[in-house]
């Protein structure tokens, strides 16, 4: 059992998100042990890599830069500017439902 969990445990994922969405009252009833769940995935998905090929990775200096210059560029990331839409006057207080604009007069 612990091989096949480690073996699917990226699909498996996935298909727990998406029956959580589905079945959000469900997904509700489970939120509270989420942690446990996310714990224990996360202690089969790294019993699962190879420790020492992990280890001599670690030691190299490029994959630390590396991991520096990403947090870096995520945490300094730009953000857009949204375009401003130009004010319309419809002629009384309230604009009209939008999907009153949809409806044929």
């Amino acid at each position: 059992m612990l091989s096949f969990i480690n073996k699917h445990s990226a699909p498996l994922l996935m298909v727990a998100g998406i029956i959580g969405f589905i079945f959000s009252n469900v997904s509700k009833t489970v939120f509270p042990a989420l942690p446990f769940i996310l714990f224990f995935l996360m202690l089969f998905t790294l019993l699962g890599i190879k420790q020492e090929q992990l280890i001599k990775q670690l030691m190299r200096g490029s994959v630390w830069g590396y991991a520096c210059l990403h947090s870096i560029g995520l945490t300094l990331k730009k953000k857009k500017k949204k375009k401003k839409l130009p004010r319309v006057s419809y002629g009384c207080s309230k604009p009209p439902h939008p999907y009153s604009l949809l409806l044929p007069l």
